[in-house]
């Protein structure tokens, strides 16, 4: 490819994409394995969904013609570009922003998966569109009190997603009903006490509805809201927890058929090292839990998530841990009594955060991929079906210099069948890396 200044491609209003030294691709459609056909991604011969002349087509980079195989450096995914997935295109938002948590949910029903992230210094959830081929429109702006957390469920029973946020500085719990074509209504607010943080939605009192847990991270304590099935919440209870905590997760770890809560936090070590804990409150399935079971960690816990990592039936625990200096991904396996078993550790860069389990190669065991934020990159780690995972592979995360990565979700955006992230920074961006792994 030749040598190029950078181009700026505008993809609607105020969206903004960086293509580096690509030239426009003409998008007529073309035979397989000659170049980019409109509405087939992954038909060309490198697992792209471009074509082979360097080039940028609705908005994607483009690939070497041909494939790659052993340009992993694992020498055993077939693959192309960026280690299975096409290089880094970057989102802009237009304004001040302030982005944070990030979903990835079908809002308006046309069955391809839309992001949603709190917009904090614009009091807003930006939603952005799939376009149905895996690319997004500009942000649509959701009014919303300094939002810090969301989830998007169906909370009232009528078939359509809704919109639920949480506020740190105003302390509220905010209700949007949705409207089933990606808008929502103007929202209920419930106060549930400063420095609400994150959120969880799940049934947790054994009535088959959805209720809502409120972590208040600052203060040490768990809100509990019991909702009616109508999209109305009412409090049902507060949990003191041993500190500040984070990392709030709903499941059911102890394999009874009844809904846990799990959560993280810093602990106190033998000789001043740094650990966590990881504290599980097991559900009695009416919305009260048992005291904590507590499993110990090394190091500064960055997020965890939970999946079934071997054959045993029980929920396993992946968590990156580490600071500046280094850091680890740990696996966690479960024992099925809401304590877990520290058994595989791995190298992960610097101040890892954010782990997602995606099956990326395709193979039906979940791989695992930590957000390294200090280093800009994505390290994956192949899933085998002990619950281990092969060594690092370090992807490029985005396409910025200094970005700050800090939260990223995998999902199939384009429907190829291959799993793409996307990837939100602290310098206003949201980065689109699409899946090319077969």
């Amino acid at each position: 490819m030749s040598s190029t200044k950078p181009l700026m491609f505008v993809l609607g209003a105020g969206l903004l994409l960086s293509a580096g030294a690509c030239q426009q691709k003409d998008e007529t459609p073309l035979g397989p394995g000659t170049g980019y056909m409109p509405g087939t991604p992954g038909g060309n011969p490198d697992g792209g969904n471009t074509g082979a002349d360097g080039g940028v087509a609705l908005g994607r980079p483009c690939t070497t013609a041909g494939g790659c195989e052993g340009a992993c450096s694992d020498g055993g995914t077939f693959c192309a570009g960026n280690c299975g997935f096409l290089a880094p295109v970057a989102y802009q938002f237009p304004t001040s922003a302030g982005l944070g948590d990030l979903v990835a949910v079908d809002v308006d029903g046309d069955g391809y998966e839309d992001l949603l992230t709190v917009n904090n210094l614009d009091e807003a959830v930006a939603l952005l569109r799939n376009q149905g081929d895996g690319t997004f429109a500009a942000p649509a702006l959701i009014p919303a009190s300094k939002p810090d957390a969301l989830r998007v469920e169906d909370l009232d029973g009528d078939g359509v997603k809704d919109l639920a946020v949480v506020s740190g500085t105003s302390g509220t719990l905010s209700i949007h009903p949705g409207n089933g074509n990606g808008s929502f209504r103007a929202p209920a607010s419930i106060a549930v006490g400063s420095g609400a943080s994150e959120l969880v939605v799940a049934p947790l009192d054994g009535t088959g509805g959805l209720d809502i847990a409120v972590l208040r991270s600052d203060a040490g304590e768990l809100v509990l809201m019991r909702g009616a099935g109508d999209g109305s919440f009412q409090e049902s209870g507060r949990i003191e927890l041993p500190g500040s905590m984070s990392s709030l997760l709903a499941a059911d770890l102890t394999v009874d058929g009844r809904m846990d809560l799990a959560f993280s936090g810093p602990s106190e070590c033998d000789g001043g090292s740094t650990c966590s804990q990881v504290s599980v409150l097991r559900g009695n399935g009416d919305g009260t839990f048992l005291p904590e079971q507590l499993t110990l960690v090394s190091g500064q816990v960055g997020g965890q998530v939970v999946g079934e990592l071997n054959v045993d039936a029980r929920p396993d625990l992946v968590l990156a841990t580490g600071e500046e200096d280094g850091g680890t991904a740990l696996v966690l396996l479960g024992l099925g009594d809401g304590t877990f078993r520290p058994t595989f550790s791995y190298a992960a860069g610097r101040n890892p955060r954010s782990p997602v389990l995606a099956d990326i190669d395709r193979d039906g065991v979940p791989d695992l991929l930590v957000l390294e934020q200090e280093d800009d990159q994505v390290g994956l780690y192949l899933g085998r079906q002990d619950g281990s995972f092969s060594p690092r592979v370090p992807l490029r995360a985005t396409s910025l210099a200094s970005p700050r990565p800090y939260k990223m979700v995998a999902s199939d955006f384009d429907k190829d069948g291959k799993q793409d992230l996307a990837v939100i920074t602290r310098t206003n961006f949201l980065h689109l890396l699409w899946g090319t792994c077969r």
